[in-house]
């Protein structure tokens, strides 16, 4: 098998878990939505967003594989890459992430651009509590707690990932629900490999820097 194939093959699985979680467990989580976590009420733009602004559907089902090199799945990593039209103090990172198995919880960094991939990390920290996988429309915040800019014109990237606490976690990144389409990247333990298609739903917010 290609790594292409995997990659893609890897997504498509996670898509048919998801929406056949959204089938079973409609009735029962419908109660329990609450729009998501929006940083424009704390004063922060959000420069980056692929949420659907209907809090009911703020993401879709499907999802990109997030797991640990100790999970029955491999390690897989997600990372969507965006480009600012202007220049931010970063100061929050959403995503719209599930939980299936193992330790619930995950990391999230903001990585410079290396050669059209993920690159160093400018920031990171652990998320928890995760909403199981297949419900909607819980989101998880990262406030960033230290000066972290980003210019514009050049490519940034958000990873979702496992460490060595979350090794053995299963987890999602729910896909946008507004039809976004960009550069995305994947990583099975042997580097990021880069695609174009849908991307997954996040946002990132800041202060725009004069």
């Amino acid at each position: 098998m290609t790594k292409k194939s995997r990659t893609f093959g890897a997504i498509l699985v996670a898509v048919g878990i998801c929406g056949s979680a959204l089938a079973t467990n409609a009735a029962a989580t419908e109660p329990q939505q609450r729009p998501r976590e929006v940083t424009h009420q704390q004063g922060l733009e959000e420069f980056v967003n692929t949420f659907n602004p209907n809090a009911a559907w703020a993401y879709d089902g499907g999802a990109f594989g997030v797991s640990g090199v100790d999970s029955m799945l491999g390690r897989e990593h997600a990372a969507m890459a965006f480009n600012p039209s202007k220049s931010y103090a970063v100061k929050a990172i959403t995503v719209a992430v599930g939980y299936q198995f193992g330790t619930n919880g995950a990391t999230v960094s903001l990585n410079s651009d290396a050669a059209g991939a993920p690159g160093a990390v400018l920031y990171q920290a652990a998320i928890t509590d995760l909403p199981n996988l297949g419900t909607c429309c819980v989101t998880s915040m990262v406030k960033v707690k230290r000066k972290v800019n980003v210019t514009a014109g050049n490519q940034y990237w958000i990873v979702v990932k496992t460490g060595k606490k979350t090794a053995d976690t299963g987890a999602g990144w729910n896909l946008n629900s507004i039809g976004a389409v960009g550069t995305f990247a994947v990583d099975f333990g042997d580097g990021w490999q880069v695609h174009n298609g849908q991307t997954a739903a996040y946002s990132v917010s800041g202060t725009r820097l004069r």
